[in-house]
């Protein structure tokens, strides 16, 4: 009989927070990059996804831009 495994897979990182982060060096999106942002923020707090930093680093980054 086969070994059951007890391994807790890792959180995976927001693909919003993701986004956000690259779109805030792009000129052109540069007020989507802080709504892909804020976005980020609803599910990484509830479902304790992971990459709140580039979600919060988002916005100082879209600012400059």
């Amino acid at each position: 009989m086969p070994e059951a495994r007890s391994e807790i897979a890792p959180a995976k990182t927001s693909g919003f927070a993701t986004a956000a982060l690259v779109l805030a060096f792009l000129p052109i999106n540069v007020l989507l990059s802080v709504i892909f942002g804020i976005l980020a923020l609803i599910p990484i707090r509830r479902y304790g996804r992971r990459g709140r930093g580039l979600a919060i680093a988002d916005s100082p980054s879209a600012a400059r831009g």
